[in-house]
C-alpha cells in the first residue's frame, strides 16, 4: 500500500484534515455521483431557470461557523427563498464540520451545500475519491446573476477553477479570496529603536537581532496553530517553487527538511 493509498483510507475514516478556509461544496446524495440524484427535484430550465432548479426542491445548508459567520449564508439563502417562494431551506451552522456530516455522507444523506472548512472538516480528498461531491460544471456556464453578459465562471477571481478542479471536474468553489499579513508591536519596536523591514533581507536581518535580545521573533496567539502553516509553506513555495508543496503533499522522505522549508 502506498502513501497515497493510506491518505485516501485515511481521510474516508475521517482522520485527516487539511488546511483551507471559506470552501463551498456542492454534495452528490446516495453516496456517490450525480448520476440519477436528485431526479425528483429537476425542473424545466430556462433564462430565468439556467440550472433547471425545481421551485419547491428543498435545500439544506450547512456552514462553518468561523471567522466569517454565517450571515453571508443568510443573506444568499434569503436571495434564493425569494425567487423560489415554494422551496423550504434548512440552515444550520457548526465548528465541527466532520463530526457533524460524516456519518451523514457515509449513510447517503449529506447537505446540498457544505462550507467545508475548519480545522474538523472532511478532508476533500476522500470525498473527492468516493465520488461524494457534485460536478459544478454546470454552475461555470451559467450566466451571471448580476453581471449581465458574463458567465459565473467570467466573474471568478484567477485560480478558482483551478484550485477547485479535481481530474478536470470542478468540484469545489473557493468563496473567499484573502491576503495574509504579519503583524508587529509597534510600541515594542519603539522601545528597543527596531524600525519595521522593508524588504524581507532587512527581516530576517531583524530577526536575528530580536533573537538575540532574547525575544521569539515569530509567535502566534497560542490558538489556531494550523494558521501558521499558511505563511510558513507558501514562504517555502516561494523560494523553492511548486516541488515544494508537492513534495509535502505526497509525504516524500525530507521534504519538510528542504532548503527551502528550512
Amino acid at each position: 500500500m502506498n502513501r497515497r493509498e493510506i491518505l485516501r483510507r485515511s481521510a474516508a475514516a475521517g482522520l485527516l484534515a487539511t488546511p483551507a478556509a471559506g470552501l463551498l461544496a456542492g454534495c452528490a446524495t446516495s453516496g456517490g455521483g450525480d448520476e440519477g440524484d436528485g431526479g425528483a427535484y429537476k425542473g424545466t430550465k430556462s433564462e430565468q431557470n439556467p440550472l433547471g432548479v425545481a421551485e419547491d426542491a428543498p435545500l439544506e445548508v450547512v456552514i462553518f461557523n468561523g471567522g466569517f459567520g454565517e450571515d453571508y449564508a443568510k443573506a444568499h439563502e434569503a436571495m434564493y427563498k425569494e425567487r423560489y417562494p415554494k422551496a423550504e431551506i434548512k440552515h444550520s451552522a457548526t465548528a465541527e464540520i466532520s463530526k457533524t456530516l460524516q456519518p451523514r455522507f457515509v449513510d447517503g444523506s449529506p447537505p446540498d451545500v457544505v462550507n467545508n472548512s475548519g480545522a474538523g472538516q472532511i478532508d476533500f480528498n476522500g470525498l473527492v475519491s468516493q465520488n461524494a461531491l457534485a460536478d459544478l460544471g454546470e454552475l461555470l456556464a451559467a450566466p451571471s446573476l448580476d453581471t449581465p453578459g458574463k458567465t459565473v465562471k467570467d466573474t471568478l477571481l484567477p485560480g478558482t477553477v483551478e484550485v477547485g478542479s479535481y481530474d478536470g471536474r470542478f468540484l469545489v468553489l473557493n468563496y473567499t479570496y484573502t491576503v495574509y499579513g504579519i503583524w508587529h508591536s509597534t510600541k515594542l519596536f519603539a522601545d528597543r529603536g527596531w524600525e519595521d523591514a522593508k524588504t524581507w533581507d532587512d527581516h530576517i536581518a531583524l530577526c536575528r537581532r530580536i533573537k538575540a535580545a532574547g525575544i521569539a521573533p515569530w509567535t502566534y496567539a497560542g490558538v489556531h496553530p494550523r494558521y501558521m502553516s499558511w505563511p510558513l509553506i507558501s514562504t517555502a513555495i516561494k523560494l523553492g517553487g511548486p516541488s515544494v508543496a508537492l513534495a509535502i503533499d505526497n509525504l516524500e522522505p525530507n521534504a519538510w527538511k528542504s532548503d527551502a522549508m528550512k
